[in-house]
């Protein structure tokens, strides 16, 4: 089975995967796709498949490797940090950082999150409804806390959420991603060399201070960790908080055991993450020996792509796998993907999106959508789903 043009857009339900890639998980699991530039790469679309390559060695995510998968002609998949390296060198970087993102280090952000989520909801009671929540709470909220972690000057969130919208578009041109990406990485510098002469209670002062000191880590990979970093740090936390919320307004019931039970926020979030799936660009592997997958045999040298929305709508491991249920339980889905390159920041993704759901469902008692469902901007063109936009009233 082969398909024609990879991406294929969400039609329909905006929540659901790309209509293509359902068909090809409920038949033979495995398809080739067309990419933009005339290449072509197979796209994988099982739970058990995608979870099973996420810790084959024989799947490398080192971008470096000659033919490895350019989603767009935005990106240039050798100019990236450890999540395009293989182990050892990926473990070496990623250890530089995992202190900052650990279960422990999220809950005591805790506090100040919910502080922060809570002022920024009462200026929307403030001015009230209706309210777009993404300008007013699932874009700043994490775009601040991801600034005040890292050590980069909240003022700067507008430069940076411009800068993010450029490099992670379908639509940008190989010089306006790239700019972009060099621009964002030349403030960071500037930013990283101000950390060496007055270092603080941040990553980047860390980075610094504790390794680009000692030559454990140049000065090229100390930024483009810094533009992960800040760019996941916001995009992926702020898409799922309003795709949460969407979902929720469509779901009244669900709604309202939430509002009686907040004990109920985790589980809810667990299923908004699988249920919404914001990374629909997938993940990319390139395969380093022959191997055999869905009875198909891969090449090396193949390209792979791993179709996170779809693996989490596989009915084979998600019981009514279409339907959107905050009191699922079972097998946990692969929103943060899996394995070694599983999503470093997502324990503290997880507390953001908690507060956020929590504060709103608390404080906005008759929320709803101020528009219909299917005339909201939904973030087709980007590589992470959301939404550009969600007016809401309450």
């Amino acid at each position: 089975m082969s398909l024609p043009a990879y991406p294929a857009l969400r039609t329909g339900c905006p929540f659901d995967p790309a209509p293509a890639y359902t068909e090809v998980r409920e038949g033979p699991g495995i398809a080739e796709v067309g990419m933009w530039n005339g290449t072509t790469a197979w796209v994988v679309t099982r739970y058990d498949d995608v979870r099973a390559i996420l810790t084959d060695r024989r799947f490398s995510a080192d971008g470096t490797r000659p033919g490895f998968l350019q989603f767009a002609p935005g990106v240039n998949p050798q100019v990236s940090t450890f999540i395009r390296m293989d182990d050892p060198e990926h473990a070496r970087l990623r250890r530089m950082l995992a202190r900052n993102f650990t279960v422990r280090r999220a809950e005591s952000m805790r506090p100040e999150i919910r502080r922060i989520t809570g002022e920024h909801v009462d200026r929307l009671l403030a001015a009230g409804p209706p309210a777009d929540l993404v300008t007013g709470l699932a874009l700043p909220v994490p775009s601040l806390v991801i600034s005040r972690l890292l050590g980069v000057p909240y003022e700067e969130a507008e430069f940076f959420q411009a800068s993010t919208r450029k490099i992670m578009s379908w639509a940008s041109s190989g010089d306006e991603a790239m700019g972009a990406l060099v621009e964002l990485g030349t403030y960071l510098s500037g930013l990283a060399d101000r950390k060496a002469a007055d270092p603080g209670d941040d990553v980047i002062s860390t980075l610094v201070t504790e390794y680009e000191s000692t030559g454990e880590l140049e000065r090229q990979q100390l930024v483009l960790m810094a533009v992960l970093l800040l760019i996941a740090g916001h995009e992926t936390t702020a898409g799922t908080i309003a795709l949460g919320v969407a979902a929720l307004t469509r779901h009244p019931d669900q709604l309202a055991a939430l509002r009686r039970d907040p004990d109920l926020v985790p589980g809810a979030v667990e299923e908004i993450l699988r249920y919404a799936s914001v990374v629909q660009s997938g993940l990319s592997r390139i395969v380093t020996e022959d191997v055999e997958i869905c009875g198909h045999t891969l090449k090396e040298g193949d390209n792979v792509i791993l179709y996170l929305p779809s693996a989490n709508r596989d009915e084979k491991v998600f019981p009514d796998a279409a339907a959107f249920d905050i009191h699922r339980t079972g097998a946990k889905h692969l929103g943060f993907g899996f394995g070694p390159h599983q999503c470093l920041g997502m324990s503290l993704a997880r507390v953001e999106i908690q507060v956020a759901i929590e504060t709103v469902v608390a404080r906005m008692p008759g929320l709803a959508l101020a528009k219909p469902l299917e005339d909201l901007p939904f973030r087709h063109e980007m590589f992470v789903y959301g939404l550009h936009e969600l007016p809401v009233t309450w």
